[in-house]
């Protein structure tokens, strides 16, 4: 039976048990690829992290990003609230960057003291996790930041195939510009349209 500890951590959060959910594994270098899919497939949020590395190396922290079905080599939010489960259980809380090693790339994440006027555009970045540390009184606010990598433009789709996988008329789809592969570490297909009511 795995007996691994895990926190259950709210992203892009500006209260408790909202936001993105997101189950964060510690001490997982013990387990192999198939459990680590198996525990994500129990919790059945959107990703399961894997936090494989207890100190990190010269690459950060070893994280493993997983979904109920599929390992991912890069995500935004698991990333971010991994970080705040490390600043808080590992790195310590006076750690003004936690550096995450996913598969595709190292990804720095900085801690700074948000405005404290409750808006700070990206919520806590997770900081509502199951460690008692409530809202800091919202003057204590932190904001964690993601430096992403910038987005690499892939391969382009013609309009006609984009239209047909998508169920719409191709007039939908604005002619300036060409359906296109585009990556910051996890490809997304972007297509662009002419109005609201075609997306």
């Amino acid at each position: 039976m795995v007996s691994n500890p895990f926190h259950i951590v709210d992203v892009f959060a500006e209260r408790k048990y909202a936001g993105n959910q997101l189950a964060v594994v510690t001490d997982a270098g013990d387990l192999n690829t198939e459990t680590m899919q198996a525990v994500a497939r129990e919790m059945n949020y959107s990703e399961t992290t894997f936090v494989t590395d207890s100190e990190p190396t010269d690459a950060g922290y070893g994280v493993r990003i997983f979904t109920p079905t599929v390992e991912l080599p890069f995500a935004g939010h698991p990333t971010l609230g991994t970080a705040a489960v490390l600043r808080e259980t590992v790195a310590g809380r006076d750690s003004g960057e936690i550096v995450i090693d996913l598969e595709r790339d190292s990804i720095p994440v900085t801690v700074e003291a948000g405005d404290g006027d409750g808006d700070d555009g990206g919520g806590d970045g997770g900081n509502d996790d199951d460690s008692g540390s409530d809202d800091e009184d919202r003057n204590g606010t932190e904001v964690y930041w993601m430096a992403q990598n910038p987005p690499a433009f892939e391969t382009s789709v013609d309009r006609e195939s984009a239209a047909r996988v998508l169920d719409l008329d191709p007039a939908a789809i604005d002619e300036r510009y060409e359906p296109e592969v585009v990556s910051t570490g996890l490809p997304k297909l972007l297509v662009p349209t002419t109005s609201i009511d075609a997306v």
